[in-house]
């Protein structure tokens, strides 16, 4: 690891370690209730214990040397901004009582807008899991555009979508 540091080539010397990670684990059935309902609870992932234990040592210096640091926290921090502010506005608009008499707002794809609102009104806890489901399946970087495109006044206009 300290050879990869050196010459810069971490993403080679991770794949690589990644790849042996994977080589050192197998299969063994699971005889629980649900290993008839699917494989995820017919199976349970062995690892090698020395593989293991460097798994846990590799863990260790990540979290302790890239992940605890004010900088990763304040990402981690805007991340969930971007995130609630999103969830908050598409809740409003998809789950929350339209009793204003306005137009609902269309800020959603139209097949998810159609899935959620094929949900009865009624049932608000499945349309809100679907409103998170939009949100799970958003890449970092559409979720940023969304949000710049919903709260920053100087982002976006009726030019970009033409």
């Amino acid at each position: 690891m300290i050879e990869a540091i050196r010459k810069r080539n971490i993403s080679r010397f991770a794949a690589y370690k990644i790849g042996q990670f994977i080589e050192a684990t197998s299969l063994k059935e699971n005889p629980g209730k649900l290993a008839n309902v699917s494989n995820r609870h017919r199976f349970d992932l062995v690892k090698a214990p020395a593989s293991q234990r460097e798994y846990t040592l590799y863990n260790r210096l990540a979290v302790d040397l890239v992940f605890v640091n004010p900088q990763v926290h304040q990402l981690e921090y805007k991340g969930d901004q971007i995130l609630q502010r999103i969830f908050g506005s598409l809740i409003a608009a998809y789950v929350d009582d339209q009793e204003d008499g306005r137009e609902r707002l269309k800020l959603v794809p139209h097949d998810t807008e159609r899935m959620i609102l094929a949900v009865p009104a009624e049932e608000r806890p499945a349309r809100a899991r679907l409103v998170c489901d939009h949100l799970a399946g958003m890449s970092d970087d559409f979720a940023v555009r969304t949000f710049r495109r919903l709260f920053d006044a100087d982002f976006g206009s009726i030019v970009d979508l033409v």
